[in-house]
């Protein structure tokens, strides 16, 4: 596929929300689910700067939940699982990505277009199987009955999460997600279609972060 002749690198700023600005959104001990930990820095963040948190961490690549499990043994709070989240649940194909042989955080459930040409230091040369489940059958199987905080990275996957996640959008209050500008994985959906999804359920954007030109990060908050 030929490369869109908009695609350039661009950067102006932040292309992410700080932790600690998320806490003038969040309760004081909110349940935080982060789909997508890779090596689970972020969750640590989580952790630090909600300490009265409940957090549940979700990563279905071996190598990289073996380094957050160690990361995070130290916090009692966080609870990770080595599943991905999709529309359904089951066995799925995953693409691994490496950055000269070693694991990078680009790996999805959706297999890999522009993202080659746009980032060809990354190889995709591995393919797994793993098991995913959807966020209502998560919930319902550990009791529980509200979600404050969605965080989600899943290289493209973030809309199959999201529609696996019905009476958990319902009970959310704030969403953050990865978003695709263009085709970075085969059939990705992109930015509008997310937003679009999350309309239906009373989110409306309430930061966007469109610094690059293949992706992005954007708050949704309810309203």
């Amino acid at each position: 596929m030929k490369l869109p002749a908009f695609i350039n690198r661009i950067f102006n700023g932040s292309d992410s929300i700080s932790k600690r600005e998320l806490i003038k959104y969040l309760p004081a001990n909110p349940i935080i689910v982060e789909a997508g930990i890779c090596d689970g820095s972020d969750t640590e963040e989580f952790a630090i700067n909600f300490p009265l948190a409940t957090i549940h961490g979700f990563e279905c690549l071996p190598y990289q939940f073996s380094i957050a499990r160690e990361r995070l043994s130290k916090y009692p709070n966080v609870t990770i699982y080595p599943y991905g989240l999709n529309e359904i649940s089951g066995t799925f194909d995953f693409f691994v990505s490496k950055i000269n042989q070693q694991y990078s955080a680009s790996s999805s459930l959706l297999k890999p277009e522009l993202h080659e040409q746009v980032h060809p230091h990354v190889q995709f040369d591995e393919i797994i199987k793993v098991q995913c489940l959807t966020l209502d059958e998560w919930a319902d199987k550990h009791d529980i009955t509200r979600v404050d905080f969605l965080w989600l990275d899943l290289q493209g996957a973030e809309l199959k999460a999201l529609k696996g996640a019905n009476q958990m959008l319902k009970q959310a209050k704030l969403i953050y997600t990865e978003v695709s500008l263009i085709e970075t994985y085969k059939d990705v959906p992109l930015y509008n279609e997310v937003k679009d999804y999350l309309n239906l359920y009373g989110f409306v954007v309430e930061k966007k972060y469109l610094n690059y030109s293949d992706m992005g990060n954007v708050l949704f908050i309810r309203k």
